[in-house]
């Protein structure tokens, strides 16, 4: 058992944790024994579900979401690692970059790969001077290069939307290659770059935690980033109205499916394309997410976004 201050991503069975952590979720449940407080707790590695039994209300006061907590807890296995806590508290004093999960790849380097396809892959002139009017505006660059993709599911960093984003474009490219004869490649890949504006609206870096805006709760990222197409659009004298209908077609059905948040279903081979390709970013990256919780076991704990366990003995 160990007794130190350890980061999520290094806790294993049977840790005895004494560490800070971010308080990303936090909610009362009733169990068959009463009530309890379910959290769900962060640093810059990673997220980690805990439990407080004892007191459950009165704890529940001493700190809110977004707030830093000293913690000491026993790391047990219940369909996954969580937190069995024994002692919490407000923290007094804290670096907030040690919360908050940023991307392992050069953020400047992959923004500078993303704004090169517009001058490599787009050749049609109103697409291009689209594109253009929405990355070059500095509000939404800084927004999109600090942005999560998600609060848990994948991507869920500082440069995570760009990050993904990047990986939806180079695997639109490659699938506009292989069906050239069938796909318009540059309405692809300008739905591709745009498919997530909205996510700019939709998380916000709140302290020490990614939070989903009240905007982003009322209305989704995909009616978000198609709002602000037709603004961007609706400034471009000239723009083509079919073309501006099959992007903004792009945007709302990219989820795919009604009951996972799409506003309507892809309609054209492009946004299926579309969201394929965005569906196996997401996929791959959560594989990944869910292979570096095995330490030694070959078999992940049952993951809810999955369905299933995820089999890392490939790596062991």
């Amino acid at each position: 058992m160990t007794n130190s201050k350890i980061l999520i991503k290094d806790i294993q069975q049977g840790d005895f944790v004494n560490s800070k952590f971010a308080v990303v979720e936090k909610s009362l449940s009733l169990g068959k024994n009463g009530k309890y407080l379910r959290l769900i707790l962060g640093d810059a590695t990673g997220r980690i579900e805990a439990r407080v039994w004892n007191d459950a209300e009165q704890v529940s006061f001493l700190f809110n979401v977004n707030d830093v907590v000293d913690v000491e807890a026993v790391a047990v296995d219940y369909n996954g690692i969580q937190l069995n806590i024994k002692r919490i508290s407000k923290a007094d004093s804290y670096n907030p970059l040690d919360f908050l999960p940023t991307s392992s790849k050069d953020i400047a380097k992959m923004w500078d790969s993303f704004r090169k396809t517009i001058s490599d892959e787009i050749s049609d002139i109103m697409l291009k001077k689209l594109l253009y009017s929405i990355f070059d505006d500095r509000i939404i660059e800084q927004k999109f290069k600090k942005s999560p993709a998600a609060l848990t599911v994948h991507h869920a960093w500082i440069g995570g939307l760009l990050e993904h984003t990047l990986e939806v474009v180079h695997l639109c490219s490659f699938i506009s290659r292989t069906y050239p004869e069938s796909l318009n490649k540059e309405l692809l890949i300008a739905g591709a770059m745009l498919h997530d504006l909205g996510k700019i609206s939709e998380y916000a870096v709140s302290g020490v935690s990614f939070q989903q805006t009240d905007t982003g709760k009322l209305l989704g990222h995909p009616v978000i980033g198609c709002s602000m197409l037709k603004q961007k659009i609706d400034s471009i004298q000239g723009f083509s109205a079919s073309t501006a209908v099959l992007l903004q077609h792009m945007v709302l059905s990219h989820h795919g499916k009604l009951e996972w948040g799409a506003p309507v279903k892809p309609q054209t081979v492009e946004a299926e394309m579309l969201f394929l390709c965005d569906l196996i970013s997401a996929r791959k990256t959560r594989f990944d997410v869910v292979k570096e919780t095995c330490e030694k076991e070959s078999w992940s704990a049952w993951d809810r976004f999955l369905e299933r366990r995820v089999f890392a003995g490939n790596n062991r």
